[in-house]
């Protein structure tokens, strides 16, 4: 893999067998989409659910307001934010 890429996973010509899509910086997996629905950020953390969505920890957290929308992120203690252009809030405690 490069230093910026993504991953098709091939499979053998008539096989049924779905395989996960991996895009990747760094050799790093950053998005991670499986074939049941499952899709990770920066992880891939399931705890046996079935269409979840996963985000990992941010590893720095974001500490300048966007002049608009918003940033998503999970403290490394899980807690989930939004940082919006004035306030950052907590939506979920870990």
């Amino acid at each position: 893999m490069g230093a910026g890429s993504f991953r098709f996973n091939t499979r053998a010509v008539g096989s049924a067998t779905a395989l996960p899509l991996f895009f990747q910086t760094s050799d790093v997996t950053r998005l991670q989409i499986e074939t049941n629905g499952n899709i990770g950020f920066n992880g891939n953390i399931y705890s046996n659910g079935v269409g979840v969505l996963h985000i990992g920890n941010a590893t720095t957290t974001p500490t300048v307001f966007p002049t608009s929308g918003g940033i998503l992120y999970v403290t490394a203690s899980g807690a989930l934010h939004w940082r919006g252009p004035s306030t950052d809030t907590e939506i979920a405690p870990a």
